[in-house]
Order: structure tokens, then C-alpha cells, then sequence
């Protein structure tokens, strides 16, 4: 055990991969919005120049709508580092036709772990469910976060359609070098996820049936 989270801990100082590729994938999601926004406003006046009104009005009306969309995913976070993380991941599922939904009624949003912390947490359930879920049909694909207060706890949960794991699996998949990744990439994330959620005294477990994966974490009140 020792080993282990020596290991756990060598990997974390020498990557530091939770924000830089976040931080990467906001930056393109910017250029993207950028580039994108261009061709809009080309379309939009190409309607107007030959009279075609009504499309002009649908046109901008799906654009409205798909900036509400974005909107609303990081409507609530309290963290500014959350926040760009979530408009990152919702630029990833948007490329790749995911349905990324976020529910986030949490007031205190884990607010007792480090921000350093939470992003690596975050970061790596999210990149694995979005993974998982690219195995499915464009139609079938969906990552949902739910961020909730209780009576009884602080949970956060993330759910995703994508291969099912296998039940005598369920628990190896949080051992440093599982990875059920093809030319043995991965191993590290969910290992790194369980020490820091069980630093803050907190518990983690899975769900995964019929296709659908879901990782629950928690905490006592």
C-alpha cells in the first residue's frame, strides 16, 4: 500500500494533466466558437440578401438556443475552475454529438476540497465516461452529472451510456494499472479519483448494468 500511493502520488506531481488539458481544451473550444461564429454571421446575411426572412428568424432561433444549452451546464458553479472545466467538456460533447446534461443543486459543491483536488476528480470520471460513451451510436450517446445536497449527504454522481463492466471487475477498475483501454493506455485515473475522495473521508462506488455506468460519491453530513 505504501507503493501504491507513492506511485498514486508520483504520477499526479509529474502529469499535472487536470488543468493543462483543460485549460487546452477551453482555449480550443474558444477558437472553435470563434471560427464557428464567422460562418453564422455569413449564413445569417446570405438569408437577409436574397429576402429569405423566415429562415433568417429559424436560423438564429437554433442559436439562441444552442447558446442557452451552454449556458445552463455551468448555471450554479460556484468555482471558476469547475466552471471552465465543465465549458470544456461541453465542447468535447458537442463534437462529438454527446448529450451532456448537468444538474447542480449542491449549495456547499464540495467546497471542502481543494480546488486542485476536485478538478482531478472531476476531470477524470468525466474523460472516462466521455470515452466509454463514444463506443455507442451518435443516438445513444449521454454523460449526465448530478451535483446534490441531502439530508443525509453531499453526493455527486456521473452517469454514462457505454460498455457495461463486468461485476467481477467493479472493483478492480480502481487498482493503479486497470485500464480496460486498448494498447494498456490508462490505469492511473480512477486509482488517483479513490485517494483523493477517501483523503477527504469521503466514499465512491459504481454502477454499471444494461449499458449504463454510474459513479457515486459521497459524503456524510
Amino acid at each position: 500500500w505504501v507503493y501504491l500511493s507513492l506511485t498514486i502520488d508520483r504520477v499526479e506531481a509529474e502529469t499535472e494533466t487536470p488543468y493543462l488539458q483543460n485549460i487546452n481544451e477551453l482555449l480550443t473550444a474558444i477558437r472553435s466558437i470563434k471560427h464557428d461564429s464567422v460562418n453564422h454571421y455569413t449564413a445569417i446575411l446570405g438569408f437577409l440578401k436574397v429576402g429569405m426572412y423566415e429562415m433568417a428568424s429559424d436560423y438564429v432561433k437554433q442559436l439562441l438556443q444552442e447558446t442557452t444549452d451552454v449556458v445552463k451546464v455551468v448555471d450554479g458553479v460556484k468555482s471558476p475552475a469547475v466552471s471552465a472545466l465543465l465549458h470544456a467538456k461541453m465542447a468535447v460533447c458537442m463534437a462529438e454529438r454527446i448529450q451532456f446534461t448537468v444538474h447542480i443543486s449542491s449549495q456547499t459543491q464540495f467546497s471542502f476540497i481543494r480546488t486542485y483536488d476536485l478538478i482531478k476528480v472531476l476531470g477524470n470520471l468525466l474523460d472516462n465516461a466521455i470515452a466509454a460513451t463514444l463506443e455507442e451510436p451518435e443516438e445513444n450517446r449521454y454523460v449526465t452529472l448530478n451535483w446534490e445536497d441531502t439530508d443525509k449527504e453531499r453526493y455527486l454522481s456521473i452517469e454514462n451510456s457505454g460498455p457495461t463492466i463486468p461485476d467481477d471487475k467493479l472493483d478492480e477498475i480502481f487498482q493503479l494499472g486497470y485500464t480496460t483501454k486498448q494498447y494498456g493506455e490508462g490505469g492511473v485515473g480512477l486509482a488517483v479519483v479513490k485517494k483523493v475522495i477517501h483523503a477527504y473521508g469521503g466514499k465512491i462506488s459504481v454502477y454499471s448494468n444494461s449499458g449504463i455506468t454510474r459513479f457515486h460519491i459521497s459524503f456524510p453530513i
